[in-house]
């Protein structure tokens, strides 16, 4: 795994295998999908202050023609003109600018270097600042390295599965969990077949070469609509014949719903994971809220959830909010939620299925989508 390109960050695939009624849980941890941040794009400059404001419009005329999320770094190595002052007026301006300022002069590949590593992107792509490379390029070298890396990684999944006992079980059925953030709900009354595409270009951003799955969302009349990379579809159903697709999205929303069959008054629930975290309000047996956002930091995390409590009327010092996932009482993230919601606590699996002691391990909230999936 060390050998994949660094800007390719790691996303979760869950698959739950059934053999017999006995359920074997696994966790991959593998690069092959988008994250919530698709570029980022590195712009090392040296006295370009003439050329920041036409680059960064031409930017992001590019970037809104082909629904990218991104982020565009200015790192200014040391520069005497106004490219900082500049770059600070384009950043108050646009959010998706962001600008590193160096004391002094220490070159292009020192600046190239604190780029990567504040980059968020799925893929970072570099450029010049003095406009002779054209951001028109960056869709075309995007997609390519998309492609080539889903290729790649699949051939690294394949290899794991040839070479781990556990897959030479004739197991009953296989379910693959895809966890991203390409997926919208649909009201069932609302829903064409012909149309699931459609559905997720309204909020996602797609290249063409994804195939569409569709959940149902059991407890509700609605239909979770989802894309998947092809490559791994083709790869996994080369070696599972009873292989099935499903949005991680669509069993935590049952799951949740399923467990609060009998609320009454709203609830609020917190999925969190490494680079993103998803909120869903429950209210009278019904889906409230659904929404995904991205966080680098613990005041991220609180920024979006206190903006869903805003939107939705919820009072922090009464709503009671539960944290499932990648989440601890010692971390930062939970130490920063107390001091803002006062009814906060971690949730917990199901308690229809017997765990074995292994499995008990871990704490009740962890993998939490995938403990409950074999209910989903």
């Amino acid at each position: 795994m060390k050998d994949l390109p660094a800007a390719i960050l790691a996303k979760y695939f869950h698959f739950k295998c059934n053999f017999d009624k006995i359920y074997f849980l696994v966790i991959f941890s593998f690069s092959l999908t988008r994250h919530f941040m698709q570029l980022s794009i590195v712009i090392p400059l040296f006295n370009e202050d003439e050329s920041l404001p036409e680059l960064s419009t031409w930017i992001e005329k590019v970037m809104l023609a082909n629904q990218f999320t991104y982020e565009v770094l200015f790192i200014d190595d040391g520069s005497k003109d106004n490219s900082w002052k500049v770059i600070t007026e384009l950043a108050s301006k646009n959010p998706n600018i962001k600008g590193i300022k160096f004391t002094r002069n220490y070159g292009k590949s020192a600046a190239l270097f604190v780029g990567f590593e504040q980059a968020m992107g799925d893929v970072v792509i570099t450029m010049d600042a003095d406009l002779q490379d054209s951001p028109e390029e960056i869709p075309g070298l995007y997609n390519m390295i998309i492609k080539d890396n889903f290729d790649i990684v699949s051939e690294l999944l394949a290899q794991v599965i040839k070479d781990s006992k556990l897959f030479n079980h004739p197991y009953k059925s296989v379910r693959c969990l895809i966890v991203n953030n390409l997926s919208t709900l649909v009201p069932n009354p609302l829903y064409q077949e012909d149309r699931k595409k459609t559905y997720l270009k309204f909020n996602t951003s797609l290249q063409g070469d994804e195939l569409i799955g569709v959940d149902e969302i059991k407890s509700q009349d609605v239909k979770n609509v989802f894309a998947l990379p092809s490559a791994l579809k083709d790869k996994l159903d080369s070696f599972f014949n009873n292989i099935s697709y499903h949005h991680f999205s669509s069993g935590l929303i049952d799951s949740l719903l399923a467990q609060n069959k009998n609320q009454t008054g709203k609830k609020l629930y917190v999925h969190i994971q490494s680079t993103h975290f998803e909120t869903i309000v429950i209210e009278e047996k019904g889906l409230l809220f659904y929404n995904t956002f991205n966080h680098h930091s613990p005041e991220d995390f609180i920024y979006y959830l206190l903006f869903v409590c805003e939107q939705l009327q919820l009072n922090p010092e009464k709503i009671e909010v539960l944290l499932l996932g990648e989440v601890e009482k010692n971390s930062s993230i939970y130490s920063l939620a107390q001091k803002y919601i006062r009814n906060i606590k971690l949730g917990a699996r199901s308690e229809d299925a017997y765990y074995s002691y292994q499995l008990q391990t871990f704490p009740k909230h962890f993998y939490f989508t995938l403990f409950n999936s074999y209910s989903a």
